[in-house]
């Protein structure tokens, strides 16, 4: 079992405060704005090759989502400057970006028996209300993630910050789903 990464969100900051109609109008062609979100506003910058999407707040803060590398989500920045460029748009990156989280995606071989498995894991670290959600929601320590487990063996890796964090998983499920 490998997980295959599927969302690389990240952050980094811009020169503030942001005129956010201003940003709009050079971006309108691939971007939304909502000035009811947050009662402050966001654009949403979408780009498609590599594919992601830029949230850029009034106060500077970014947050790239979407990016399907940890690369990517890392060069967002350099991505919206060289963006901002072509649409003579000035703007200061003060803060490189910083990896918040990466969601993984792997399937277990076969389908799984959540009851049988919450019993198996201890108390503190699992929760299951099949009422509520349809999986079953692990919390490993080390590395401090967040594991969603199906019945149809499909893994959903969430709160890693490295690469490492979603390879160290398997190894660690693979001891407990057996």
């Amino acid at each position: 079992m490998k997980f295959e990464i599927k969302n690389v969100i990240a952050t980094f900051e811009i020169e503030s405060p942001v005129n956010l109609k201003e940003v709009y109008s050079h971006f309108s062609e691939n971007s939304l704005y909502d000035d009811t979100i947050f009662n402050r506003g966001v654009v949403v910058l979408q780009n498609k090759n590599p594919k992601l999407s830029l949230l850029i707040y009034r106060t500077g803060k970014v947050i790239c989502t979407g990016a399907e590398s940890i690369q990517s989500a890392k060069n967002s920045d350099e991505l919206f400057e060289k963006l901002a460029k072509k649409k003579n748009f000035e703007l200061n990156i003060l803060k490189k970006p910083s990896v918040n989280n990466i969601v993984g995606v792997a399937e277990f071989e076969n389908n799984l028996d959540l009851e049988e498995l919450t019993n198996k894991l201890e108390p503190k670290r699992v929760l299951y209300e099949p009422e509520q959600f349809p999986g079953l929601i692990y919390h490993l320590n080390e590395p401090d993630v967040k594991v969603l487990i199906f019945k149809s063996g499909k893994i959903v890796c969430v709160g890693g910050k490295t690469k490492e964090d979603l390879d160290i998983v398997p190894e660690k499920l693979q001891k407990v789903l057996k």
